[in-house]
């Protein structure tokens, strides 16, 4: 047996004051899961063991303007902890349709999204930790519109055969991030695109895969457990996607 004194000393001496924060709504929550096939956020904290600790701040059911207002009771203080990232990924409840159930209450119109979004990159919480801190900005992923109808039916039969999101308006929602990326000159993970171009398809030709019009998508639907949150083939590709980004910028 080793003594505590023959162990070596940077064992004692690891960094326990970096943070890649993960915020977002259900998907970031999901992304520790035991129950995919792939977990994202326990991959990530494998490739930043004893650099960086990869924290879950993920808001279930939380639109971005809610979320803006939790964002400083989710990040550390400088003093506290130093933010090396922060990943941003919302959109999944903002762009629920506002006649649908749930989206009454919840849905966020595209300006007022994108607008939330800005002030989460602004926010004093987010400046105070300087010019070292990364953020990066997740496109709102693709829904198909098959598999969240199907999922609402046999699990919220009280809601009718309303979309309560479609593929066409999400997409709105993933340009947005596009263009406050380039407005703020922080890189954005498209994950939008990179889903749609697995399903055979540019991200602007219509119909959109995940569409009604559009024939069944096996590729795109295989990302998507229930039309909306990721499988574990979909946080795979979220993990690779944002290791070739941080590798590029």
């Amino acid at each position: 047996m080793v003594s505590s004194r023959q162990q070596p000393q940077h064992i004692y001496t690891l960094s326990n004051d970096a943070r890649f924060i993960l915020y977002g709504d259900n998907i970031i929550q999901q992304s520790f899961s035991p129950y995919t096939t792939f977990a994202f956020g326990a991959a990530l904290a494998n490739v930043y063991a004893r650099k960086l600790d990869v924290v879950n701040r993920g808001l279930w059911g939380y639109n971005t303007i809610q979320a803006l207002r939790a964002l400083s009771l989710s990040l550390p203080r400088p003093e506290d902890a130093q933010v090396k990232f922060l990943l941003i990924m919302f959109g999944a409840i903002d762009a629920m349709t506002s006649n649908s159930s749930g989206g009454v209450h919840q849905s966020v119109g595209v300006e007022e999204f994108q607008r939330s979004l800005r002030h989460m990159v602004c926010d004093p919480s987010v400046t105070a930790h300087g010019e070292d801190l990364h953020i990066i900005l997740v496109t709102t992923p693709p829904v198909d519109e098959r598999k969240c109808l199907k999922f609402d039916e046999e699990e919220c039969p009280d809601l009718g055969r309303a979309l309560r999101r479609t593929a066409a308006n999400t997409a709105l929602y993933a340009q947005a991030v596009r263009d406050l990326g380039e407005e703020t000159d922080v890189p954005v993970l498209d994950i939008h695109r990179a889903m749609l171009a697995l399903a055979g398809n540019d991200h602007l030709s219509v119909p959109l895969p995940g569409s009604m019009e559009a024939d069944t998508n096996a590729t795109l639907q295989s990302f998507l457990v229930d039309g909306v949150h990721f499988s574990g083939e979909g946080y795979r590709l979220l993990f690779t996607e944002l290791m070739m980004l941080i590798e590029r910028e």
